[in-house]
Parts: C-alpha cells; sequence; structure tokens
C-alpha cells in the first residue's frame, strides 16, 4: 500500500508505561529498534539477552535498553541500532548524524541526528 499523506506514524515504545513517542516516516524509509530487556533469559547472578559482542561472545553490557534508528532501508536501520547495542558507550560516535532513540536501563532517552523531540 502506498504511505499515507505525511508518512506513516509509528509509535516507538518497548514495554506499556516505558517512555514513548510518535515519529513519521516518509515512503521508503524503515525504522528499527534492538532491545537488551526482550529475549532474555537467567543463570544465578545474572540477566543475559540476545545480543551478542562479537569481541567476548557474551551478551554485550546493559548500556542502553533499546536503540531505534531511521534509515533509508531496514537492512541499515537493523544493523546500526544492534551494532549501537553492541558499541555500549560508543553507540552515539557511530550513530553520528543518523535519526536515532537510545534508551538507557534505567530509562532516559537520547536523542541523536534530528530524532524528533
Amino acid at each position: 500500500a502506498p504511505a499515507p499523506d505525511g508518512g506513516w506514524r509509528v509509535l516507538v515504545r518497548d514495554r506499556p508505561g516505558d517512555p514513548s513517542c510518535t515519529v513519521r516516516l516518509p515512503p521508503g524509509a524503515a525504522l528499527a529498534t534492538s532491545s537488551t530487556a526482550s529475549r532474555t533469559w537467567g543463570r544465578p547472578g545474572e540477566l543475559l539477552h540476545h545480543i551478542v559482542d562479537p569481541r567476548t561472545g557474551r551478551p554485550a553490557p546493559r548500556v542502553w535498553r533499546t536503540v531505534s534508528v531511521a534509515a533509508h532501508s531496514c537492512l541499515r536501520a537493523n544493523t546500526l541500532s544492534t551494532a549501537a547495542i553492541v558499541r555500549g558507550k560508543n553507540a552515539p560516535a557511530l550513530l553520528a548524524g543518523t535519526p536515532a532513540r537510545l534508551v538507557t536501563p534505567s530509562l532516559d532517552v537520547l536523542r541523536l541526528g534530528g530524532w524528533p523531540e
């Protein structure tokens, strides 16, 4: 189906009660979110998630709870959102100039690259 006038309106939120926003995506744009809050499992003393840091072979540190990225393809948006989780504190440098929304484990929100308020 063609995009509606003004683009697609997309709610960005992890779970009910979490920080949220609605963004408009122009036709041909894509949005992806990677998360350390879903696909989790535990073992004594630690909560693990599914995004693995290839340098260690272990789940990436939980610097970001979620990272959402808007791009011109879903492949690029998903690649950047997942890489940002793995990069941790260095994610803002990776995402420089790219519309992105990063949420910390304490639910603080960092907007980059023109992500709407």
